[in-house]
């Protein structure tokens, strides 16, 4: 064997060997620089959520928003899409594989109508002359998004490379992608599935993988199962009740369910309803499950609700770490894994600019 080769080989292994806890650290470190050099983290736009649960939309996260049919799930999903791309000034990926993209736009016109006081008075067929001004602003104003829009192949393969392609094209262009939307999970197909429940649960995995390989916040929609409604006594959803797999629970890093209360159903349309946005999962936070975000239902906008969000239910059990003393910046510093320039008063890496030379050199 060529002396070179072995020697690439052998650092290949080496590399894929276990790693110190102090050589994590540091990569943890390089990583919390890096996020204080770039833009903040995108919000949903939804205060009390924000507020609740910080950093839900990091890259690499996976967010689950389960609901039953005709409760909002894809509103709300645009609704966030739209405060990502207008608010931070970034690209959303949108998977519609449910509706076609102008069935989506379509919604949206409709939705901007109400949010703006005036509703289309033919919001179904838009054969109204009353409603055209409002129409053509709509349609401008969904133009002017900064969309991409997948909506024809529902083929694993065929989504992952769709993602892929259009994360890469807004990142050509020296655009920030600020969130990926599938819209929904149960659609995404694998004939090489040997059960319903494997092919749901390979499909959750691709885009927790996609998520993190490509460093994107993603926003997977999904059904739940139609029981717990249809019950003599019917509940408010919990996490159990994400329908085909159970792997979407494993891959998630939040879920969030969204219920309307029954009593609320049968309201006239046009009338504000009575939401919520129930915690299933808080893998990063202090949540507990089922905590409650109430919120309105204003037409194909959820918004807070007037009532003050009640108080987070975290968990009580003390945190690793938490109260140790012998943690902080100059136990960091003693222990050698920062140090700080002499120059510029900054908190450096050791080796960290070596370190980026030699990757480029490589």
């Amino acid at each position: 064997m060529n002396p070179e080769t072995g020697k690439k080989i052998r650092e290949n292994v080496a590399r894929m060997a276990a790693r110190p806890a102090a050589d994590v650290a540091a990569s943890i470190l390089r990583g919390w620089q890096d996020s204080l050099q770039a833009p903040p983290c995108a919000t949903t736009g939804i205060a009390p959520l924000d507020a609740l649960m910080p950093g839900l939309l990091l890259p690499g996260r996976m967010t689950v928003i389960g609901a039953r049919p005709a409760i909002g799930k894809t509103s709300l999903a645009v609704q966030i899409a739209e405060h990502v791309g207008v608010e931070h000034d970034s690209d959303v990926v949108l998977v519609s594989l449910e509706m076609t993209g102008e069935a989506l736009g379509r919604r949206f016109v409709v939705a901007r109508a109400i949010a703006h006081g005036k509703p289309l008075r033919d919001p179904n067929l838009w054969r109204d002359e009353a409603d055209s001004q409002e129409i053509f602003d709509g349609l401008a104003a969904w133009g002017q998004m900064p969309f991409s829009i997948i909506d024809e192949d529902r083929r694993r393969n065929a989504v992952h490379a769709a993602i892929s392609a259009a994360v890469h094209a807004s990142r050509e262009r020296g655009r920030r992608v600020g969130l990926v939307v599938v819209d929904y999970l149960q659609q995404i197909t694998d004939d090489g599935a040997a059960t319903r429940e494997r092919e749901v649960g390979a499909a959750s995995v691709m885009l927790a993988e996609t998520a993190k390989h490509l460093g994107v916040a993603m926003m997977v929609l999904a059904q739940l199962n139609r029981s717990p409604a249809a019950a003599a006594e019917p509940r408010p959803p919990v996490v159990t009740d994400l329908r085909d797999s159970g792997q979407i629970e494993q891959d998630a890093d939040a879920v969030l369910l969204l219920h309307r209360p029954q009593a609320q159903q049968q309201q006239q349309p046009g009338a504000v309803r009575e939401a919520q946005i129930i915690v299933g999962k808080s893998r990063h936070w202090p949540v507990e499950p089922g905590h409650v975000i109430r919120m309105e239902d204003r037409g194909l906008r959820w918004v807070p609700a007037a009532q003050p969000p009640q108080a987070a239910r975290t968990n009580s059990k003390p945190r690793l770490g938490a109260g140790i003393p012998g943690y902080g910046l100059p136990q960091a510093i003693a222990a050698g894994w920062v140090v700080r320039n002499q120059k510029t008063g900054k908190i450096e890496i050791p080796g960290a600019e070596e370190e980026s030379k030699n990757e480029k050199d490589n």
